[in-house]
């Protein structure tokens, strides 16, 4: 636990990720600073709701790395 609150002390974009269980608040705030695992999470969640942005969120985790957002655009 020591290491999770030092990297939300430092503003580490993947630990803000954990903080908040159902507001993407913190996800989109993640995601903002460059977060893909944070990305990939906002594109599965708006998969349903809004595909069209759902799309942009795994692109952009993809273009950044993010290997499951490469095998889902099957660049990977």
């Amino acid at each position: 636990f020591t290491d999770y609150f030092n990297a939300v002390k430092a503003g580490h974009p993947d630990a803000l990720c954990n903080m908040g269980s159902n507001d993407t608040r913190y996800l989109k705030q993640a995601a903002m600073l460059g977060s893909t695992w944070a990305m990939v999470r906002l594109a599965e969640i708006y998969s349903r709701t809004y595909p069209q942005i759902s799309q942009r969120y795994y692109k952009e985790a993809a273009d950044r790395g993010n290997k499951k957002a490469m095998n889902y655009t099957q660049r990977g």
